[in-house]
């Protein structure tokens, strides 16, 4: 045999070895999926791509319309075309489960790594110790450049524990039409005028309603009763003397513009639940934008991003009217992505956040969706300056209140909504649902006056105090850049 026919036979009995070998390890292309993997060859979950031998996986947790989400997820697939190694999964869930499942999955050490929380929410999370803190996002002037009142929402015990996605005021949406039979050009601007509309508009008999509040939602109910706040006294909280006779006969008149008892079943008759409605073939039989819009609904309470979602041009906006004592008719809504405790990769969690929340990210969500930013950068930008109520965002955010600091909001908040159930299900009435409701946040006002600050001072609730940040040019830290706006000034808002 020739040198070269010995070198061939040589390499053809190396080739078969190697061919047997990885039969008999079972190496290649295709693997045997475990117990509980997905054994589905080349599918993936929305939102994910697998990752590399070194890959990493990032969960995360939202409560939103599926519109939202879908821009959310398209500004995630961004991330992950910089981040090949790492992996994101997604998951929406129904707003009325989020706070019950998120803190269960807290507690079992199961959460994702994200969460995006109601900012009342997240001072319990942070006690509780379900959540990191998220000061190494706000290195160099990043807490300068987010409105001042809704990073005050994120602090406590010295330390920050979520970045601010949104921003949402409750307000007052009414029909052009309404007013016009009372020979106005704008909506209630006091409590006498919001019963006074409720007793003229509010024959749901006659296919017609007064000023509508979804019965169940706790936060439109606090802007409603922050806006009777006449009567409710100078208090912190809305609900603190909701049990007095003045405020019930408040309450009652309101509710029930038609009756001098309370009947249950008028009240379930003028004010439908809205997350209750039940469901047609082409959605709710209940349809209050639909009844506004057609002048059948004098006025709604609602937030910014559902008039922007909804907008007719048979309707305007308003703030709620200003009630007594430091009580503010705007409510603050608003939401911020923390990170869990148990995620052991911050860095990624940090890096994905600061791709959805840059300046662009929040222009093109409050494009989609409504949602005011909480960028102040954006807030310059010719799209926003552009918007016809750009002023009157200024002024909602600088009068906005939010809930006294307390760690335990967010479980008050769940019983305030158990109670407007009850009382929605004729299981109590306004009497006692007042007083339930008073003593909810009595002592939260007593004992947290203050939030500790790293440097040992106290910071009052609900204060206009933040870090010193060095100001950009031509802008105030914490303040919509160019608005000229004034705490103090009548309601820009139309």
């Amino acid at each position: 045999m020739t040198r070269k026919k010995s070198f061939l036979a040589l390499f053809s009995i190396l080739g078969l070895s190697l061919i047997l070998l990885s039969q008999c390890t079972g190496s290649g292309s295709q693997q045997v999926a475990g117990d509980g993997e997905d054994k589905t060859a080349g599918t993936q979950k929305t939102n994910e791509r697998s990752p590399g031998s070194t890959g990493q996986s990032l969960t995360i947790a939202v409560s939103m319309a599926a519109d939202e989400f879908a821009t959310l997820q398209r500004l995630s697939d961004k991330y992950m075309e910089t981040h090949t190694d790492i992996t994101v999964q997604m998951n929406n869930l129904p707003a009325k489960e989020a706070y019950a499942r998120l803190k269960k999955a807290s507690q079992l050490g199961e959460a994702p790594d994200l969460m995006l929380l109601d900012n009342a929410w997240i001072s319990e999370f942070a006690a509780l110790g379900f959540l990191q803190p998220v000061d190494e996002y706000y290195t160099g002037e990043k807490s300068s450049q987010r409105i001042e009142k809704v990073m005050n929402q994120v602090k406590w015990n010295g330390y920050m524990w979520g970045v601010p996605k949104d921003v949402d005021p409750y307000i007052l949406v009414w029909n052009k039409k309404a007013a016009e039979e009372l020979k106005t050009d704008s909506g209630p601007a006091t409590a006498e005028e919001m019963l006074s509309w409720n007793k003229r508009w509010m024959k749901p008999e006659q296919g017609t309603y007064g000023i509508y509040v979804d019965p169940t939602d706790p936060n439109a109910m606090l802007a409603l009763l922050s806006a009777l706040g006449g009567t409710m006294g100078e208090a912190a909280m809305p609900t603190m003397k909701a049990g007095e006779a003045a405020s019930v006969k408040t309450m009652e008149s309101f509710f029930e513009p038609q009756d001098a008892a309370w009947d249950a079943k008028q009240y379930a008759l003028n004010y439908p639940a809205l997350q209750a409605a039940p469901q047609a073939a082409n959605g709710p039989v209940w349809q209050p934008w639909d009844l506004l819009a057609t002048g059948k609904m004098a006025a709604m309470v609602t937030t910014i991003s559902e008039y922007g979602r909804h907008k007719n041009v048979g309707v305007a906006i308003a703030s709620l009217p200003q009630g007594g004592g430091p009580l503010k008719g705007v409510w603050l809504g608003g939401r911020s992505y923390s990170i869990a405790a148990r995620s052991t990769d911050a860095k990624a969690a940090i890096e994905w956040i600061k791709e959805v929340t840059s300046p662009d990210a929040e222009l093109k969500l409050w494009t989609e969706t409504k949602k005011l930013p909480t960028q102040l950068s954006v807030y310059n930008t010719p799209l926003m300056r552009g918007d016809e109520h750009f002023h009157s965002y200024d002024w909602l955010i600088s009068n906005g209140k939010s809930l006294p600091f307390d760690t335990e909001n967010a479980k008050k908040l769940s019983t305030l909504q158990s109670e407007l159930e009850r009382l929605h299900k004729g299981e109590t009435d306004v009497k006692t649902f007042g007083e339930r409701a008073a003593k909810l946040w009595t002592a939260a006002v007593d004992k947290n006056t203050a939030t500790p600050t790293p440097g040992g001072s106290s910071e009052p609730s609900g204060s206009s105090a933040s870090p010193t940040p060095t100001p950009s040019a031509g802008s105030t830290p914490g303040k919509l850049p160019g608005v000229g706006a004034s705490a103090s000034a009548k309601p820009s808002v139309k």
